[in-house]
Formats: structure tokens, C-alpha cells, sequence
């Protein structure tokens, strides 16, 4: 056993300190434990010949008188460390600095005695050393200090070790403690195109400028439909589809807002007069096997055919728009069917989710709002259930029992 460790357990026992103590302070200062175990060991009972307890007695009679002779020579403790660090913060940037408390103790002399401290920066998953910063300290019984490392601008974030190890009369003491390395990200502004800090909206609302309600998709503000009417545009009734010459069309379904209106021929590629096909039977010619197909029209006339059709034949309206192949003209072409032939359920076989949120929508500006809940995108649909909530307070306004109900 080392004579220095066997020293300074007996001057730590001299004094007191429990061997928990012991043996936490020694596996500080770098001893293993299987060493300390075996200095802290104690002497071994067996049952032993009388001569040998005679001769074990004089033993122990000659190692007090060593010991009170030592006693008496006042020779000097064996000297070893306690080390410890505590972070001043456990966050930093790349680039940044990461500052530390070390504090030192001496046990078992009172003599100055200078180290060498070695601080690293080590991977804890693979224990490699990233960074390391050396300095030298002298102590006589107890000290501390603070250490600043500048952490790498190049460092990648995540969790790190700082460790620190110091040195000192064939002796080490190791302290360590974890860190982690973090990214900051963009400061938030009202030009990220993010709904971030006090925003009510996208860069609006707040500490921003103003959210302009007029084109956020909800019934808000002053407005009498979804951002229309109010302060806003004003709301324009019908639609270019319905058959019927509102808003500031010329015809039906045709001029102002909706498609030019066109006379009515037999050449203007468009099933209407008496025509059997398009552009033939009734007053114009006979159709034959050669006319167009409703593939070879353009996409404008594919979804008026489709939606003239389906006033007549629901069916083949719908089967038309089914050989389409591009997926955006088929699903608009099922919506008008749907809308025309007043058929929410044509609605399910549209793929692309922003046509089929159209098409229902499209019924519940018509009244139908139990398909508010099907509605994907959250703007349409809060419009939806914003609809409904007017339509029944409208309702209730002008029920008059609703109103008795409410004055009573």
C-alpha cells in the first residue's frame, strides 16, 4: 500500500472522519477504488494459535509506540485535493463564453503547493476532446476562482462536458459538469411571412401593422358575408353558374363579372338552342360520327357542356367529367355538375383538396352548413361556421317568439 495513503487514512480517522468520507475524497483526488477499499480495510478476525495472539499482541504493542513516537515528531499529513466546478450558466451560443466557479480544497497539509489545471471540452457520447486551456494555480488550504473558456464559433449544438483536471504531485483530482451549445434562431419581425411575436395574422395584428380583414377568409370586422360588404368590397349575389342573369351579367351566366356573352349559333362551339350535340341537330345540321368530342373542347366549353348536361342528364354529366385526365379540369368539372344538379356528395370524389373545400363550400353559401365539418382548410372552414353563426342569429333576430323568449 502506498505509505502516503496509509498516512492520511489514519490522520483522517484520528480526526473523526467517517470512512464514507474517506473514500469520497480519495476517489477525487484520482485514487481507484479497489486501492482504497484495501487501505480502508480493517484487520481480519480468525481464530489463531495462542502463541500467534501472544506474538500479535506484541505487535501491537510496538506499532503504538511507533505511533506515539511519530505522534511526537509531528511529521506532516500526506496532501490531497478536492476539486469542484460549478457553472455560471449551462446555455451558450457557438462563439460564445462559458464561465465556471472552481473551488480547491487542501486536505491533510497546510503547506502552499502549486498544479497544473487542464480544462477540456470532450464529446460525452465518444469522450473525444474538442478544446483544451491549461493554467497554473498555487493553494495552501482552500481557494477559488473563475475560468472563462471561449466556446468555438463552429461548434455544433448539442449537450458537451467540461472537464477539469488537475495535476499535482503525481496526483490528479477531476471535476466536471455538463453544457449545452445552442443555435439561436431568426429574431422574429412583421416581415417573416410567420405568425409569431403578439401577431393576430400573418406579420399583422400586434405589435404589426394592422390585419386588414378583408382577405383573411372569415366573416369579421364590419363585414356583411366573407370579406365582403362593410368596409370591404361589396358582395355580389349569384354566380356565373346558376343559370340565372344576376350580379352585372349581360345574360345568363354570361358578361359583366362572368364569361362574354355569345349569340347563340350554330358555330359557337356550345350545346344551346335545340342542339342534339354541339353545333349540330335541331335547327343546325345533323350530328354525325365525326363531330367533336367533349375531350376536344377547350376546358371553358368542357364545363359549360358538363354543366348544361347535367340539368338534363345528371348521369353522363358526371361520366363526362370523369374521362378528363387532367385532375384539376376533372374535379372542377364534377363541382359544377355537383353545384348544378344541387348533389353534395358528387363533392367526395373530388381529389385535390382545395376543389373539393370549394365545391362545399359552395353549399353552404347556399344554406347547407353540416359540411362545414368536412372543410380541410381552416379559413374556409371557419368561414363556414361563421355563415352558420349569421344565418341563426338572423333567425333567431327574426323569430318572434325567439325575441319574447329574450325580452322576458
Amino acid at each position: 500500500m502506498d505509505p502516503r495513503l496509509h498516512a492520511y487514512i489514519q490522520e483522517q480517522r484520528k480526526r473523526g472522519v467517517p470512512d464514507s468520507q474517506i473514500k469520497l475524497s480519495l476517489l477525487r483526488a484520482g485514487y481507484a477504488p479497489s486501492i482504497i477499499d484495501a487501505g480502508l480495510a480493517r484487520q481480519e478476525h480468525h481464530h489463531l494459535p495462542m502463541a500467534l495472539i501472544i506474538v500479535g499482541f506484541l505487535v501491537v504493542v510496538v506499532a503504538m509506540a511507533v505511533v506515539f513516537f511519530t505522534a511526537f515528531n509531528r511529521s506532516e499529513p500526506s496532501f490531497l485535493l478536492d476539486l469542484n466546478t460549478k457553472p455560471l450558466q449551462v446555455d451558450v451560443e457557438p462563439g460564445g463564453q462559458l464561465s465556471f466557479i472552481k473551488e480547491i480544497s487542501s486536505m491533510g497539509s497546510a503547506k502552499r503547493h502549486d498544479m497544473v489545471l487542464t480544462h477540456s471540452i470532450l464529446n460525452p457520447r465518444n469522450g473525444d476532446e474538442l478544446l483544451s486551456k491549461k493554467e497554473t494555480m498555487a493553494i495552501e488550504t482552500k481557494g477559488s476562482s473563475t475560468t472563462t473558456i471561449d466556446i468555438p464559433a463552429d461548434l455544433s449544438p448539442g449537450y458537451y462536458l467540461m472537464q477539469t483536471l488537475a495535476d499535482y504531485e503525481g496526483k490528479q483530482a477531476v471535476a466536471s459538469f455538463l453544457f449545452k451549445v445552442y443555435k439561436k434562431g431568426p429574431v422574429p419581425t412583421c416581415f417573416d411571412n410567420e405568425q409569431n411575436q403578439d401577431e393576430t395574422g400573418v406579420d399583422c395584428g400586434g405589435s404589426c401593422d394592422p390585419c386588414d380583414h378583408c382577405s383573411d377568409g372569415l366573416l369579421d370586422g364590419d363585414e356583411t358575408d366573407v370579406d365582403c360588404g362593410g368596409s370591404c368590397v361589396p358582395c355580389v349575389e349569384g354566380s356565373c353558374f346558376d343559370n340565372v342573369q344576376d350580379q352585372d351579367e349581360e345574360g345568363v351566366d354570361c358578361g359583366g363579372v362572368c364569361r362574354p356573352c355569345l349569340t347563340a349559333s350554330c358555330f359557337d362551339g356550345i350545346r344551346n338552342q335545340d342542339e342534339t350535340g354541339i353545333d349540330c341537330g335541331g335547327i343546325c345540321r345533323a350530328c354525325t360520327q365525326g363531330d367533336r368530342s367533349f375531350r376536344d373542347l377547350d376546358p371553358r366549353e368542357q364545363l359549360i357542356f358538363a354543366r348544361n348536361l347535367a340539368t338534363t342528364d345528371p348521369d353522363q354529366a358526371h361520366d363526362l367529367c370523369t374521362t378528363l385526365t387532367d385532375q384539376a379540369q376533372k374535379d372542377e368539372c364534377i363541382a359544377q355538375v355537383a353545384d348544378e344538379v344541387d348533389d353534395k356528395a358528387m363533392c367526395d370524389q373530388i381529389l385535390i383538396p382545395s376543389k373539393k373545400d370549394s365545391c362545399l363550400l359552395s353549399f353552404a353559401l347556399e344554406g347547407d352548413y353540416t359540411v362545414c365539418s368536412e372543410i380541410t382548410n381552416i379559413y374556409l372552414m371557419n368561414s363556414c361556421l361563421n355563415l352558420e353563426k349569421a344565418a341563426a342569429k338572423k333567425a333567431s333576430s327574426a323569430d318572434p317568439a325567439s325575441g319574447d323568449a329574450l325580452a322576458s
